[in-house]
């Protein structure tokens, strides 16, 4: 049985709709609804300066 759903969004039309969805889905389930927001940080970064390419935070598995 379902009893999570992950939305992940940014902010766009579609995922709003898909939202929508999950939270007709979850009542029909009873289930609850986890939102993942999602931010290209790429497209924060000026590209100006030399170290511009460089990523701001790096994840590596432990």
């Amino acid at each position: 049985m379902i009893s999570k759903i992950l939305v992940p969004s940014d902010g766009s039309k579609t995922a709003q709709k898909a939202a929508r969805y999950a939270v007709d889905l979850a009542k029909q389930l009873k289930a609850s609804i986890i939102i993942m927001s999602v931010v290209d940080i790429r497209s924060l970064i000026a590209q100006t300066g030399p170290g511009a390419e460089t990523a701001i935070y790096s994840i590596e598995p432990s």
